[in-house]
């Protein structure tokens, strides 16, 4: 990759000087200086007499008669000014790595671009700058930085007295320091051809030297390419500051970052956080295509995919990301290896860790806390309804993941009969009946427990004791993951084989590699249990699994933190309490309605949740609202209790009632927001061919239209086809819609929609819209009617109509362009009819989906949007 273009600051290097000349000047200082005289003999030591021998060689120098000589006096004082110089070349450093205020000035005219609003477009750039993902520099107005003594000293009045050469030479001091580390000079550009706003920007480091970067940026608007203006600066100026060490930026440092990269990050956390998954995922493309090894950014992808319920996407993402992770280290990560080639690995594992802590940290744990959740993950490997793209997607995806899986756990999960499972593990990845869902259960949460327990044995035992990285909302801790390793995983393996073994198989088909760690949990052993695998030892496992009761929770939780004394010592962090609440939460899987087991159950679990949430701060809390209220699968069974609606109503209080939340809520959220989504579209362009008709248009214009349209309607059949559940559909078709109606048309109607919570989705079995109606329904049958007439009405009625127009659509850009080739100029009549009869179609569109009797509650959107 090329340098940055702008220079690196060296502030350690200038610091190192810095010091180095202030050594040398006092030793000068301390050599001209003479001994204290007068001075007892317990105090002959270095800081009673060093003082006073400085300051008499400093009087030494500055007075007349007995004082030093002429080249003593002349060195002294090129030390001053040298020492003076790098003070204040380290200061500059240290402003342009911060990075330090950024002088934006006023806009100028480059002579073609006299309407544009450039005291508007000045303070539009400011702001824009003061919103990207980084330090927000100051953006205010600044004294230009002298760049040579000369002109520091030309603004300075000769001195007349010593009080005036005192006030002369202070003045000196504070005009020579650095004001503003960057300036922005922006000329405004127009041309006739599209796109035909630009701006000419040049970002000058003032804090070293004057070294500037220069380039020539266009947009559809004034408001479009003062944007690009704003992430090109940005992007110039990051690879050469602090801020480059923080994530996703760390490889970056005196680089050249590509403003597109540093664009479409910054868009995708903009959606990310609107909750536009759809755009979002699309712009993190952007960035894992620009930067395909960001392990930031790739944990980010399957935190979106996590949101929308695609557990076996993220599964993949984080599959992915391990063998970047492994390459990284040299790909030592294998399965059949010897003893000593085991332990190589774990010690450059150890090393590793040290450089590469927090990324990769955080991928595993999210890897195995993804593989543990095969409540969908396996639900999505053996039901095969996808079409078209998605088919293809989900296809390749399952192969790369049965190749990674086989290599990566078959060496650790075998058989009572010592033969390896690779038979067994492809049969469940290839079949389809409930007995192999049951299996694939069993082996992925066996292999999240490998998985954990691999991720404790590489760390040094200094690090697990303490932080390790951040989790969702808090810090993943050594004794958070002795939490999820001893408590955690079992109960979720235990769940798995407890459906397992409900199927009509024998017993002795059931991987045993759970029976040492379920006993270790339950009986508070260490994680080495010396029992051999023998079918009774199988029995008492499961009798042991199938009567989890509160007090052992709690000896199982109270052995992984440590014991009583430790809590004391160093009290359980924000990781700590959640995992526990989410041991908790499982048990309760075991207790039958209406048990006393299960109340005490569920009181410890909401106790842990407040206790976690009470550990962070109020933001961190309100981030991770989503994730504890409907992500997280592992409170499944905690969010039908009462305790939970009480804790929901005490921490996140809402208007209205806590709603009964069923037990997977992002199905039918995500098939209100395809619902929203398509409605929101059809009624927007709806308006833009009302729009084309009053502003009028040749037949060039006419055949462009059309083009457009039938490529709206494609993608509207493509994303019905597959009952709009991929989301590079709905993507590209989002994409579309801006790109065909007016971005402020876009802009004022919130297009898209942002993804809904459930609490947000207004439900109704039938077209009354009452709560009479749905007061009989249970919350998961209701859901799940819900979407199944949503998936019905997509795929038959929408996807009729989007073919029917599209094949209308591609007949009238035919007659277009045989009217265009003719020289055939179409009259206000015909014009309108198009114009009438395409807006109609929108029309039928939202008609239909409007007949639904289902709403979102969508927040009022601000008067004034920044970007469309």
């Amino acid at each position: 990759m090329d340098p940055a273009l702008l220079p690196v600051p060296h502030r350690l290097r200038w610091a190192l000087i810095t010091t180095a000349v202030a050594v040398v000047l006092l030793f000068c200082l301390w050599t001209l200086g003479e001994p204290p005289q007068r001075i007892a003999a317990f105090d002959q030591s270095l800081l009673a007499w060093l003082p006073y021998r400085l300051m008499t060689g400093l009087s030494a120098v500055v007075t007349t008669g007995k004082g030093a000589g002429l080249p003593a006096r002349l060195t002294v004082l090129s030390l001053f000014v040298l020492l003076f110089f790098t003070c204040r070349s380290w200061c500059r450093a240290c402003v342009a790595a911060a990075p330090g205020p950024v002088d934006v000035c006023d806009f100028e005219d480059g002579g073609s671009a006299v309407d544009a609003p450039r005291v508007a477009l000045r303070s539009l750039l400011a702001k824009q700058l003061s919103e990207t993902r980084l330090y927000p520099p100051s953006t205010g107005r600044a004294p230009a930085n002298p760049t040579v003594f000369l002109d520091v000293a030309a603004g300075q009045a000769a001195p007349t007295n010593w009080m005036s050469a005192v006030s002369t030479a202070l003045g000196l001091a504070m005009n020579s320091w650095p004001q503003a580390a960057y300036r922005v000079n922006v000329t405004v550009l127009k041309r006739d051809q599209r796109p035909e706003f630009g701006m000419t920007v040049t970002v000058t480091s003032l804090a070293l030297g004057g070294r500037s970067a220069m380039t020539t940026l266009w947009g559809r608007s004034w408001e479009d390419v003062t944007c690009h203006v704003g992430y090109w600066v940005m992007a110039a100026i990051l690879p050469v500051t602090r801020q480059v060490r923080l994530p996703p930026w760390r490889l970056w440092r005196g680089r050249v970052l590509p403003w597109g990269l540093f664009q479409a990050y910054n868009e995708g956390r903009r959606h990310h956080d609107e909750r536009q998954f759809d755009l979002a995922l699309w712009q993190y493309g952007e960035v894992l295509r620009a930067d395909p090894y960001n392990i930031e950014v790739r944990l980010l992808v399957a935190d979106v995919l996590e949101q929308l319920g695609l557990y076996l996407e993220a599964l993949d993402i984080y599959s992915g990301a391990r063998h970047c992770i492994d390459e990284g280290r040299g790909g030592c990560a294998t399965t059949s290896r010897g003893w000593f080639r085991e332990k190589l690995e774990r010690f450059s594992n150890r090393i590793w860790h040290r450089w590469n802590e927090r990324p990769g940290l955080k991928l595993r744990y999210r890897y195995a806390n993804t593989l543990a959740a095969t409540e969908w993950s396996a639900h999505e490997w053996l039901v095969d309804d996808a079409k078209g793209e998605r088919a293809e997607v989900r296809e390749q995806m399952k192969e790369r993941l049965r190749a990674s899986l086989a290599e990566r756990f078959t060496h650790y999960v075998q058989l009572p009969n010592g033969e390896s499972i690779d038979r067994d593990f492809a049969s469940a990845l290839d079949g389809r009946s409930e007995r192999d869902k049951r299996l694939l259960e069993v082996l992925f949460r066996l292999m999240a427990m490998r998985e954990l327990q691999d991720l404790f044995d590489e760390l040094p035992v200094g690090k697990r004791v303490r932080r390790l990285g951040r989790s969702r909302g808090g810090e993943l801790t050594g004794r958070s993951l002795l939490i999820l390793r001893d408590v955690w995983a079992p109960l979720r393996v235990s769940e798995a084989l407890s459906r397992y073994l409900a199927a009509p198989v024998e017993r002795s088909s059931v991987p045993p590699q759970v029976a040492q760690r379920l006993i270790s949990g339950l009986l508070g052993c260490g994680p080495q249990v010396a029992t051999p695998w023998t079918p009774s030892v199988l029995g008492e496992v499961l009798q042991l699994e199938i009567s989890w009761r509160p007090e052992m929770i709690d000896a199982a939780i109270n052995q992984a933190s440590g014991g009583r004394v430790r809590q004391l010592l160093a009290p359980m962090t924000y990781a700590d309490h959640y995992h526990a609440a989410c041991a908790y939460s499982i048990a309760l899987k075991w207790s039958p309605q209406g048990s006393e087991s299960r109340t005490q159950l569920a009181r410890k679990a909401v106790w842990h949740l407040r206790a976690a949430l009470a550990s962070v701060e109020s933001g961190v809390a309100a981030r991770v609202r989503d994730w504890v209220l409907a992500g997280d699968l592992d409170l499944t069974e905690l969010r039908s209790c009462p305790e939970f609606q009480h804790f929901e109503r005490d921490l996140f209080p809402r208007p209205g009632p806590v709603p009964a939340r069923p037990a997977v809520s992002f199905h039918v959220c995500s098939r209100a927001y395809a619902r929203q989504l398509i409605l929101d579209a059809a009624q927007l362009l709806e308006q833009q061919w009302h729009e084309n008709w009053s502003r009028g248009g040749d037949v060039h214009d006419i055949a462009e239209w059309l083009r457009g349209d039938v490529d709206l309607w494609e993608a509207l059949h493509q994303i019905t086809d597959d009952r709009a559940w991929y989301w590079r559909d709905r993507a590209r078709f989002i994409r579309l819609v801006q790109d065909t109606v007016d971005p402020m048309a876009v802009a004022g109607a919130g297009f898209p929609p942002p993804y809904p919570r459930y609490e947000e989705v207004n439900l109704s079995l039938d077209g009354s819209g009452t709560a009479e109606a749905t007061a009989s329904a249970s919350p998961t049958d209701l859901s799940d009617t819900t979407a199944f007439v949503i998936d019905q009405m997509l795929q038959c009625l929408v996807g009729y109509l989007a073919e029917r127009a599209a094949s209308m659509g591609r007949v009238g850009t035919a007659r277009a362009q045989s009217r265009d080739h003719r020289g055939i100029l179409p009259s206000l009549r015909e014009l309108h009819d198009l114009c009438t009869v395409r807006a109609s179609e929108w029309q039928r569109v939202a008609e239909h989906l409007q007949r639904f009797p289902i709403d979102i509650e969508r927040p009022p959107q601000p008067e004034e949007r920044l970007r469309p």
